[in-house]
C-alpha cells in the first residue's frame, strides 16, 4: 500500500487491521452515527411492500429479513431504475426503514413506492414534506435507464 502512494507529496502509514485488533476500531455504542446533513440530494428513497405480498417469496417462507428484501429488490429493473433517478438528479438512493429513515426525508427528495401499504407510506410522506412521490412504473419510465 505505502508503494502506491509514494510518489505524492505526503507520508502513508500502513497498518493490518485484524481479528486481535478489533476491539480498538469497532463501534462501541448503539447509538448510530447521523448522517442526514451528508445525503447525497435529493434522496431517492425506495418503499417496498413485504416480499410475500408481492409474490417475490413464497407463501410460509419465514425468512423476510431486511437483508433478504434488499438482495431480491436490488437485482430488479425498478431499483436498478430508481438507482440510475438518483444519479442522473445526482442524488442517492436507500431502502426506507420508517423508524430510522422518516427523519431522514427533507423537501425535494424522490419517494419510490412498490405496493399498496408503500404507497400509504409514501403519500404520508407527501403530506409532511414536498417531496415527488413515483411508483417503481413510473420511475423506471422517468429514468434514462
Amino acid at each position: 500500500m505505502s508503494d502506491i502512494w509514494a510518489d505524492y507529496a505526503f507520508d502513508v502509514d500502513t497498518h493490518i487491521l485484524d481479528q486481535e485488533i478489533l476491539s480498538k476500531y469497532r463501534w462501541h455504542t448503539d447509538t448510530n452515527i447521523d448522517f442526514t446533513d451528508y445525503l447525497a440530494r435529493p434522496v431517492v428513497f425506495f418503499l417496498v411492500d413485504d416480499l410475500e405480498k408481492l409474490g417475490l417469496m413464497k407463501i410460509g417462507e419465514t425468512d423476510t429479513s431486511s437483508e433478504k428484501l434488499r438482495t431480491v429488490i436490488r437485482d430488479m429493473k425498478p431499483y436498478i431504475a430508481a438507482a440510475s433517478y438518483a444519479l442522473e438528479k445526482e442524488g442517492c438512493v436507500q431502502f426506507f426503514a420508517k423508524p430510522v429513515d422518516t427523519g431522514r426525508v427533507r423537501d425535494g427528495d424522490i419517494v419510490v413506492y412498490v405496493g399498496q401499504d408503500s404507497e400509504k407510506a409514501a403519500r404520508a410522506l407527501e403530506h409532511m414534506y414536498d417531496v415527488e412521490v413515483l411508483s417503481a412504473k413510473e420511475v423506471r419510465k422517468k429514468s434514462k435507464f
